[in-house]
């Protein structure tokens, strides 16, 4: 066994928390009203672009001739238990004419926890976002999920997958669930994920975002990331290299610059 044929994920779209985060990020707002601070983020509605996203990638991926979704075979549909994620898959289903699909509702396949971010001045949260793109698996909001236990999570799903035997899968998901995703298929070292989702824009993955992994024999072979409201495609690109030689490991690490070499107490220290 090996992982599907064919795995389409698709982010949320757009919702009330991205819209507020956007103001936050801005300034046009300085700190969270209590009630959006009691909002749990698993109730966070789409907004109404959200539904006109989630219901034009519906219409999309039904007329998609070119890699057969307009059959819409899935086997096995999943979504995350969020509001904002059930609200796409609905919409997506309907559009699409799949009315009497069954899906799996998934807590393990929710949003990243951001933790206290509601709680942090504009410079702060500025810093936090900062140090992701440094540092991604090991940098996160004060009390949040690091994105290594977000990679488990993705880690979990697709060990359900192979072992489920299934050909054609559909999941609905979060933006960072749907990137931990993705680099646990594609075996992804810090290096490669600050490289493919902050630095590309085939990375950049946005509301109603489309990714799917085509596999051959079991073993994820390309990455075709578009999304329909934007009139965005990225085309089929391959799966990033797996594994490094002695030699690559070497070259790689050369890259990064040492700090020791700036204290002159610790360049005495070595002479001595």
């Amino acid at each position: 066994m090996g992982l599907p044929s064919k795995i389409t994920l698709i982010r949320h779209g757009e919702s009330e928390a991205n819209i507020f985060n956007r103001l936050l990020d801005s300034g046009k707002i300085k700190s969270a009203p209590d009630f959006v601070k009691r909002t749990p983020d698993r109730e966070v509605k789409l907004t109404p672009v959200g539904v006109k996203q989630a219901k034009e990638t519906g219409l999309a991926l039904k007329r998609d001739q070119q890699a057969d979704i307009d059959r819409l075979s899935f086997d096995y549909i999943v979504c995350s238990d969020h509001t904002r994620a059930k609200e796409t898959m609905g919409h997506i289903l309907i559009e699409a004419g799949m009315t009497s699909a069954e899906v799996s509702i998934d807590p393990l396949i929710g949003e990243r926890n951001w933790g206290d971010v509601l709680e942090l001045s504009s410079e702060q949260r500025a810093h936090v976002k900062k140090m992701r793109k440094i540092d991604p698996y090991n940098s996160c909001m004060p009390n949040g999920e690091h994105i290594l236990i977000t990679k488990l999570r993705a880690r979990t799903l697709i060990e359900r997958l192979v072992r489920g035997g299934y050909e054609n899968v559909l999941i609905v998901s979060h933006g960072e669930f749907i990137e931990s995703f993705i680099s646990e298929i594609c075996k992804m070292r810090t290096e490669k994920f600050k490289e493919f989702f902050h630095d590309s824009q085939v990375g950049d993955i946005k509301n109603c975002q489309v990714i799917t992994v085509l596999s051959e024999g079991g073993k994820a072979k390309k990455i075709h990331s578009r999304n329909f409201f934007y009139g965005i495609d990225h085309g089929e690109i391959g799966i990033p290299k797996e594994k490094m030689t002695p030699s690559d490991l070497l070259a790689e690490t050369a890259k990064v610059q040492g700090f020791l070499d700036k204290i002159p107490e610790a360049n005495q220290e070595e002479e001595a």
